[in-house]
């Protein structure tokens, strides 16, 4: 639920090459992310750079805050699900008093062209940590994939969208193992759905789904200052700490207790490193 959303630090760095330092490692590429949208500890944090295409930001904001969206609520999701969402939202846009979502994902289906499909049974096997273990392009992969069993299965595959994704989510959070899962509610085996996301594929086409805007005048805003030099180096330090990056972090607070000893955020950073000692 909206109310139960945790607060979230957008980090927008000027260029990529700033934001290189920060970005988690991958084994043989680790600079082939746009954005980075990490969790951990009740903290949520987006960093990203301002030099990127700006469709590719808009839909590097929009997936983004589709997983902070998706991190507020109480009933466990497959992550294949999780990313699966948050790729169909990005491609939020607004055509006249319409939200629309959905539809063509360039960067996606040329990532399928490129490196060909997975079997719907080794996707829905993924996590997001023996995601984060892999390479950037194994990464993508998986979020292509994802990405086009979301739009069939919400959007085209004309078997009850939302309903029956409710309806799978409430099997597995009942103990229902996956697959039974997936054919009790679906009615077809993992074999016959990927015989149907090849057609989808080859097919060419995404359909889209449409929403109503939110008036602006329906949107409360709050008062907001700037960020103080303490809060952007507690914001860099944080964002490596939850990737583990302890010794990186150590000089953002150092910098933070020089200028405000009584800073608690410095002693938080402090201990979750020396823990790590």
């Amino acid at each position: 639920q909206p109310d139960q959303l945790e607060p979230v630090t957008v980090i927008i760095f000027r260029k990529q090459k700033d934001f290189n330092p920060f970005k988690p490692k991958y084994t043989d590429d680790p600079y082939n992310l746009i954005a980075v949208f990490l969790r951990s500890q009740g903290r949520n944090t987006i960093g990203m750079a301002a030099d990127s295409d700006d469709e590719v930001m808009g839909r590097t904001i929009f997936n983004s805050a589709t997983s902070w969206y998706l991190s507020a609520t109480n009933t466990p999701r497959p992550d294949w699900m999780n990313v699966g969402l948050a790729e169909v939202f990005s491609t939020f846009h607004v055509e006249g008093s319409q939200a629309v979502f959905g539809g063509d994902n360039y960067t996606r289906y040329s990532t399928l062209e490129y490196k060909g499909f997975l079997y719907t049974r080794n996707v829905m096997a993924i996590s997001r940590n023996v995601v984060a273990g892999t390479t950037g392009t194994q990464a993508a992969a998986f979020h292509a994939q994802a990405w086009i069993m979301m739009n069939y299965l919400l959007i085209d595959g004309d078997i009850n969208g939302l309903e029956n994704l409710n309806r799978y989510v409430d099997k597995l959070n009942n103990g229902v193992y996956q697959d039974v899962a997936f054919q009790e509610v679906y009615r077809m085996t993992y074999g016959e759905f990927d015989e149907r996301i090849d057609d989808y594929y080859e097919r060419q086409w995404f359909g889209t789904m449409k929403a109503p805007v939110v008036s602006e005048r329906e949107i409360v805003y709050k008062n907001e200052t700037d960020a103080t030099e303490d809060d952007i180096d507690s914001a860099f330090a944080f964002f490596l700490l939850q990737q583990g990056k302890h010794e990186q972090a150590l000089p953002y607070v150092q910098r933070i207790l020089d200028r405000s000893p009584d800073d608690p955020r410095a002693y938080e950073a402090m201990a979750e490193i020396a823990a790590q000692k």
